[in-house]
């Protein structure tokens, strides 16, 4: 039996744990040490498989999220940098207009 994970746009098939009937029960207790321990260890790696995928898809999440917050970020950076270009280019007219309005003062002066 297998159940479906859906996160973004993927869909991904897992596997599920089902719990015993009671005619899987009765051929369990039927079987060997070796094959109930059989068992258990494939129930055991069946149930840590759902928790790597769980963590995975929360992981996958999470990285989609940080992506987002960089992407943002990056946008009111490049809008920063574009105010101070701005400030940078009336601060140099500024200064140009003060060496213009020097030269005439020094003009005047002499």
């Amino acid at each position: 039996m297998t159940s479906t994970w859906r996160s973004a746009k993927k869909t991904i098939p897992s596997p599920t744990l089902s719990v015993a009937s009671p005619a899987d029960q009765k051929s369990i207790e039927g079987m060997s040490g070796t094959e109930k321990q059989t068992v258990a260890n494939m129930q055991t790696i069946q149930a840590s498989l759902m928790t790597i995928q769980e963590t995975m898809l929360k992981m996958q999440e999470q990285q989609i999220k940080t992506q987002e917050n960089i992407s943002q970020n990056h946008m009111e950076l490049k809008g920063n940098i574009n105010k101070l270009e701005d400030k940078v280019d009336t601060i140099q007219q500024t200064m140009q207009k003060n060496e213009q309005k020097l030269k005439e003062v020094k003009r005047n002066w002499n």
